[in-house]
């Protein structure tokens, strides 16, 4: 809970807040367009996708949307995982 990863919603990057048992939310604002169902990927470079949209709760008062997105892998059952290091030659 409370980790934090950068995501790619159409071309932006934003931060979602991990919630615990891989649900995530995050703050979009209104602007852009985003439907529960949509994919959610990692930032570049990497584009791995990481979970789907459960929940997009909007009010016409607040200039930002919070969307809910759960993980597309039960991370319970994971029993290896690869790591990608970032050069930065």
């Amino acid at each position: 809970p409370e980790r934090e990863v950068e995501v790619l919603v159409g071309d932006s990057v934003i931060r979602a807040v991990g919630e615990g048992a891989g649900n995530f939310s995050m703050l979009l604002p209104s602007g852009i367009s985003i439907n529960v169902g949509d994919l959610i990927k990692t930032a570049p470079p990497l584009y791995f996708v990481v979970g789907r949209v459960m929940k997009v709760q909007t009010t016409p008062s607040n200039p930002f949307q919070t969307v809910y997105f759960s993980s597309s892998v039960d991370l319970s059952s994971v029993r290896f995982v690869e790591v990608i290091i970032k050069n930065e030659d």
